[in-house]
């Protein structure tokens, strides 16, 4: 039996979690401070144009840009089938 490949699911989680990063900083880490101010300011959608559905993999990449305009690339893939997939073209 084939396990199930969740990147959609995955990557539709992260977008909606960055959405949310817009209206208000959620950044809860031990080093790093919370912004006062959104640095995210624009979360693109889920783009599947580099998937491969028949053999693998599969590939969602999100777009962001931040509040200085500097664009930023999210890429979810799954490994396994990016490894089986190197493996037999060698």
């Amino acid at each position: 039996m084939i396990p199930g490949v969740f990147c959609d699911y995955i990557a539709y989680e992260i977008q909606g979690l960055l959405k949310n990063c817009i209206k208000e900083p959620q950044l809860n880490h031990h080093y790093f401070s919370k912004p006062t101010n959104p640095i995210i300011k624009e979360v693109g959608h889920v783009n599947a144009d580099d998937s491969d559905y028949s053999r693998g993999p599969l590939t969602k990449t999100i777009d962001i840009r931040d509040v200085y305009g500097q664009k930023y690339k999210i890429t979810i893939e799954d490994v396994d089938r990016s490894k089986t997939l190197a493996q037999t073209n060698e």
